[in-house]
C-alpha cells in the first residue's frame, strides 16, 4: 500500500512537471498567434506575392504557428505597416530597413541574402581621372541621380585619400543611368563618377570598375578616390518586441532554407542566389547615418522608387 502510494505520487510529481512545462513551450506561440510577414508586390504581379501560399507554408510548418502574408504596394507603406506592429516581420532594402528603424525604433534585422558569387553587399565609391585633383576647375562628377549607391551615400561628406573633402569644390551632374555616367567618364565629358563595388571577404571588387574595363578603359586611366563603408544587402527584419524564441526559429529557419527548401528560398530571393547571412544593426551604420540627413520635409530626401535598393 505504501508503495502504491509513493508510485501515485511520483506520477503526481511527473505529470505536474509535464503540465507545468507546456505553457512555457506554447506560450510564446500563443503570443503571436499568426505570425504576418510583409512584402513587396512584384512588378507586374498587381497585388500579390508569387508563391505566397508556399511560402507561409514552409513558415508554418517550421514555426507551429499560422502565417499570413501581408502585401504592400511600396516601401512606405511596407514601413508603416510594421512600425503600427500590423506585421511582425517584413523584407526590406537596406535603405527601406534604415528608415524604419528611424520611424521607430522597434525593428531589428535578422538575415540578409548573399549573391551568388560571394557578395554581401555594395560600396559606394568615386572614380576619378588621375591628376584631377591638381585642376584648377571644379571637378566635374556624374552621379546617377536618386541612387543609394550614386546619389545618396556621397552626401556622407566622402574625402579623397589625401583626406580633402571632396564635396566642398565638385561639380555634380546628374544622369540618369549607370551606363550614361560611365560613357560620359570614357568620352572625358567628366571628370569622375559615383559608382558601386560589391563587397566580398578581402574586400570590394567588381562593380563600376569592371564596367569601365569592359568599356575599353585601362585601369591605369582612373583611380579610386574614396571608397564608403559596406553596406549588406537588405534585410528581413522582425519587430523587437517579439519574442525571442520566434526569432531565433525564424532565423534558424532562413540559415538553412536554400539548402533545404531551395523552391521556397527562391520565391523569397530571386535576385541573390547565395543564400541568407545572420547579420545585425551595426551592419547598416552607414545607410543609419545617411537617413540622419532626411526628414519628411527636407528636400532631396528618398523617394519611395530610391528605396528599392539593395
Amino acid at each position: 500500500m505504501a508503495m502504491k502510494r509513493t508510485t501515485l505520487a511520483g506520477l503526481a510529481v511527473v505529470a505536474t512537471v509535464a503540465l507545468g512545462q507546456l505553457p512555457a513551450q506554447a506560450g510564446w506561440k500563443d503570443e503571436v498567434g499568426t505570425l504576418r510577414i510583409g512584402m513587396l508586390a512584384r512588378p507586374g504581379a498587381g497585388a500579390a506575392v508569387p508563391g505566397a501560399s508556399a511560402i507561409e507554408r514552409a513558415f508554418s510548418q517550421a514555426l507551429g504557428i499560422p502565417v499570413d502574408i501581408f502585401v504592400a504596394r511600396d516601401f512606405a507603406a511596407l514601413i508603416d505597416a510594421q512600425a503600427s506592429a500590423r506585421v511582425h516581420y517584413a523584407v526590406y532594402s537596406a535603405l527601406a530597413y534604415a528608415l524604419a528603424w528611424r520611424r521607430c525604433g522597434c525593428v531589428e534585422p535578422l538575415v540578409a541574402p548573399i549573391s551568388r558569387d560571394g557578395a554581401t553587399g555594395i560600396r559606394s565609391l568615386l572614380v576619378v581621372a588621375p591628376g584631377v585633383e591638381k585642376q584648377g576647375a571644379p571637378p566635374r562628377i556624374a552621379f546617377v541621380s536618386g541612387n543609394l549607391a550614386s546619389d545618396f551615400l556621397p552626401r556622407l561628406s566622402p574625402k579623397t585619400e589625401a583626406g580633402k573633402d571632396v564635396s566642398a569644390r565638385e561639380k555634380r551632374v546628374a544622369v540618369e543611368t549607370a551606363a550614361d555616367a560611365e560613357r560620359r567618364f570614357a568620352d572625358g565629358e567628366v571628370d569622375g563618377l559615383f559608382g558601386w563595388a560589391y563587397e566580398r571577404v578581402g574586400g570590394a571588387t567588381g562593380g563600376t570598375v569592371d564596367r569601365l574595363v569592359e568599356a575599353g578603359l585601362d585601369a591605369d586611366d582612373f583611380d579610386i578616390a574614396w571608397t564608403s563603408a559596406p553596406i549588406r544587402y537588405g534585410p528581413h527584419a522582425i519587430r523587437a518586441d517579439v519574442p525571442g524564441e520566434l526569432k531565433q526559429a525564424i532565423t534558424r529557419f532562413l540559415a538553412g532554407l536554400k539548402l533545404q527548401q531551395p523552391d521556397v528560398y527562391d520565391l523569397l530571393e530571386e535576385e541573390r542566389q547565395g543564400g541568407y547571412l545572420r547579420v545585425s544593426h551595426s551592419d547598416y551604420e552607414s545607410v543609419l547615418r545617411l537617413t540622419e540627413l532626411f526628414a519628411p520635409s527636407r528636400p532631396g530626401a528618398p523617394s519611395s522608387g530610391a528605396l528599392a535598393g539593395p
